[in-house]
């Protein structure tokens, strides 16, 4: 009810009194939980760490927070909780797939919570697609073990941080069961057969990082003999008759470029400096230009197109020779 007055203090004076029923309805909406609308299914280019951004809406207009639940796969993923980003905490690598399958399938669950409700969970599969990797596939330097400044300690030392030893493939893939250190290497025969780790009879090798298949010398004589040595330009019968034979399956044999030579140094090691393994019979003679070996690669001088880089496997030490100079050689086949 309510009271109204003429405001006179005079007689007389109205006054109204009325009295009123005020009837209010409220309608209670029941809370909904957030729906996902976003495509699960994907492909993705390797080498990327951002999946896409996980859209729910929410009918009552609540806030929405995000959060990995669930899939196979779920320990590879973060997710930003306010704006629904999925990521991967490492890129996927085409080549070196991580998910539960091996298959590049990546499957992860993501729950949309409005505070009070969750989700249902949307099931997101993602497919890495192979890109075609820019540069070089670099081998590591094979260095496994940690210094100060007098001599070998343990890794880890605060007071001699962030060693060769403590990162990279040395230290991810030291497992010693396919080649020293983080190297990895695969025997060939001469046909071309693919060989096991403990062969005796092997023909080539092919590097499981860079892609490449290098020769193995030999002590039979002849071109591949490890002692034979030549003039930079006079090694194009050699090449050629590897060609023409299809050594160990290929007909693209060349002589290496000195990036290619360099990806062989294992520096953990010297005389010689390369994983003997798999590459026995290297020249490593302590004698002039012994342990050298030609590249591909020229060096510009003011003489002009007459040095060759070349690599010495005594210590994998690089340097350059005059296209005269005798050296040996190791032919290698296919492109980083």
């Amino acid at each position: 009810f309510f009271n109204w007055s003429d405001g006179s203090t005079n007689n007389p004076r109205t006054d109204i009194n009325v009295t009123s029923a005020l009837s209010i309805t409220a309608n209670f909406v029941a809370n909904s939980a957030p729906v996902f609308d976003f495509p699960v299914n994907l492909t993705i280019n390797e080498n990327e760490t951002a999946v896409i951004r996980t859209l729910a809406f929410d009918v009552n207009n609540d806030s929405i927070n995000y959060r990995v639940s669930g899939g196979v796969d779920q320990a590879l993923f973060v997710i930003n909780n306010t704006t629904g980003d999925l990521f991967f905490k490492s890129a996927p690598d085409y080549e070196n797939p991580t998910d539960a399958d091996g298959n590049n399938v990546y499957v992860v669950n993501v729950i949309a919570n409005d505070g009070e409700l969750d989700s249902n969970a949307a099931v997101v599969s993602i497919t890495i697609s192979n890109v075609k990797d820019v540069g070089f596939k670099l081998n590591d330097t094979g260095v496994v073990r940690c210094q100060s400044d007098v001599g070998f300690i343990a890794c880890g030392n605060s007071q001699f941080p962030l060693q060769d030893a403590e990162t990279g493939r040395d230290k991810l893939f030291n497992d010693g069961t396919d080649g020293a250190a983080g190297f990895s290497f695969t025997k060939i025969a001469v046909d071309g057969t693919v060989l096991t780790s403990d062969a005796v009879n092997w023909a080539c090798v092919r590097d499981n990082v860079t892609g490449l298949i290098w020769e193995k010398k030999t002590t039979a004589g002849g071109f591949q003999d490890y002692r034979s040595v030549y003039r930079w330009s006079g090694v194009s019968g050699y090449i050629n008759s590897l060609n023409s034979n299809k050594f160990c399956g290929y007909t693209d044999w060349r002589l290496p470029f000195i990036d290619e030579l360099l990806s062989l140094v294992d520096y953990s090691k010297n005389g010689p400096a390369i994983d003997t393994q798999y590459f026995p019979n290297t020249k490593n003679d302590q004698v002039r230009f012994d342990g050298y070996y030609w590249s591909a690669s020229e060096r510009a001088s003011a003489q002009g197109s007459t040095y060759a880089f070349s690599l010495q496997f005594i210590t994998g030490y690089q340097t350059s020779n005059l296209k005269t100079d005798s050296l040996a050689v190791r032919l290698v086949r296919g492109n980083w």
